[in-house]
C-alpha cells in the first residue's frame, strides 16, 4: 500500500480542519462565558431605551418574547414596558414572574392599557399608554 500525493493532501485537508474547527468551537465558548460573567457598564453616552409590548391573551408567547428582550445587551438605560391590553388569560401573572426575575441591566414594567381610552383603536390605546408611561429617549415596540 502507498500513500500518493492525493492521500497525503487529503489526509492533511482533513487535520487542518479539524484543528480549526476545534480552535473556533474554543473561541465561541471563550466568547460567551465572558459574556455570561461580565455586567454590562452603563455607557451614559448612549441614549435611553423603552421597550414597549402591547399585550393582549398574548400567554402563549409572552415568555418567548420576554426572554429574548432580557438576552439583549444594551449598554445604556433601559426599560421593557409591557402592556396589559384586557387579557383575560394568565398574560399579567407571566410578566410578573419574569419581572420578580429580570436581569439587573434593565426594568421591566407591567402597566394596564388606558382607562378611559386614549384612542378609538384598541391597540393604539395600549400602544399611548406605553408611550405615556416610558421613559426612554428611543421608543421600540414588539
Amino acid at each position: 500500500m502507498t500513500i500518493d500525493v492525493l492521500d497525503l493532501a487529503l489526509m492533511a485537508g482533513g487535520v487542518f480542519y479539524g484543528v480549526f474547527a476545534l480552535w473556533l468551537l474554543v473561541g465561541v465558548e471563550k466568547s460567551r462565558r465572558r459574556h455570561r460573567e461580565a455586567p454590562a457598564a452603563v455607557n451614559e453616552s448612549l441614549p435611553s431605551v423603552s421597550i414597549i409590548v402591547s399585550a393582549r391573551n398574548e400567554a402563549p408567547d409572552i415568555d418567548a418574547c420576554l426572554e429574548a428582550l432580557a438576552a439583549q445587551q444594551y449598554c445604556a438605560a433601559f426599560q421593557v414596558i409591557v402592556v396589559n391590553d384586557h387579557s383575560t388569560d394568565d398574560t399579567a401573572a407571566r410578566v410578573r414572574q419574569h419581572a420578580e426575575q429580570w436581569p439587573g441591566t434593565g426594568e421591566l414594567v407591567l402597566i394596564e392599557a388606558p382607562d378611559p381610552p386614549l384612542h378609538a383603536g384598541p391597540k393604539k390605546n395600549a400602544l399611548a399608554g406605553g408611550i405615556a408611561a416610558s421613559d426612554g429617549e428611543l421608543l421600540l415596540f414588539t
